[in-house]
């Protein structure tokens, strides 16, 4: 059987299948989505701390340079 021969025997089953396969859809993207902006989130975190710790070091370095200096 075809898939246009069930659709048409069994109308009201087609549409809740088709519903229940859009909900299904939905919640797969939803899920999708929040490891999504998990793994964004981490990234930018790291991307924020290594910067941190660069600015720190530099600082580190004038100051000792200005030292130096003097």
């Amino acid at each position: 059987m075809t898939s246009k021969e069930w659709l048409h025997l069994n109308p009201k089953d087609a549409s809740s299948e088709t519903s229940q396969a859009i909900k299904l859809s939905l919640e797969l993207v939803s899920i999708l989505l929040v490891l999504y902006r998990s793994v964004i989130g981490d990234y930018i975190t790291c991307l924020h701390t290594c910067y941190s710790v660069l600015r720190k070091e530099k600082r580190m370095v004038l100051e000792q340079d200005k030292l130096e200096l003097n």
